[in-house]
């Protein structure tokens, strides 16, 4: 029987088109797998930008903080904390409602009684199911304990901890455009040494 890579063979496709095709199931050009076959290979690959758009996002993100007031950033601070808080509040809440939902659904499935004996193991799977998602779901205990942690910062403590995050963000972006760029050069001479070699 033949494979998706061997059904055109049949058909007369050429060496070179059908390494070209196999070729999609390697590293270099594995990301085309499930693109069609006769999907044109191209010549050259680019990077992402994804890493040096957001490394670039970073920078800006640095220089503004630099050039912001104090009592900017005192603002932007009692902002970003109001902003936590409510996210804890609203985290909360909606572990409480999930946890009411699950708890509805428990009794439900304690109140049914299996039609026979072999649908006990039904029941005690559902019941299982829904214990462990409350246990996991709803325990809330990643809101509550943030917000007793959470505290308001200056608006020096708030520049700080932002000018940090952006300047973590520049170093690893930075890193990973790195990285991109050397993964497709080598995506790229793989696939030329391939396109000589056929």
């Amino acid at each position: 029987m033949p494979t998706g890579y061997t059904a055109v063979i049949g058909e007369g496709i050429t060496f070179k088109n059908f390494a070209l095709s196999c070729a999609r199931a390697f590293g270099a050009i594995v990301t085309m797998r499930d693109d069609p076959a006769d999907a044109p290979i191209p010549d050259e690959f680019k990077p992402s930008e994804y890493s040096e758009r957001q490394l670039s996002l970073a920078t800006d993100r640095v220089e503004k903080l630099k050039a912001m007031k104090d009592a900017e950033c005192t603002r932007q601070a009692k902002a970003d904390y109001e902003k936590q808080v409510q996210h804890h509040k609203d985290g909360i809440a909606k572990d409480a409602t999930l946890k009411a939902k699950y708890e509805a659904m428990l009794a439900e499935v304690e109140a049914w009684t299996p039609p026979s004996p072999d649908h006990e193991g039904l029941k005690k799977f559902m019941r299982d199911q829904i214990a462990e998602s409350i246990r996991f779901d709803c325990g809330g205990h990643h809101h509550r304990d943030a917000l007793k942690e959470l505290r308001p910062m200056t608006g020096k403590e708030w520049r700080q901890s932002e000018l940090n995050k952006s300047l973590q963000e520049i170093s690893y972006h930075s890193k990973s455009q790195k990285e991109e760029n050397e993964r497709t050069a080598a995506r790229n001479k793989w696939i030329r040494q391939l396109r000589e070699s056929i």
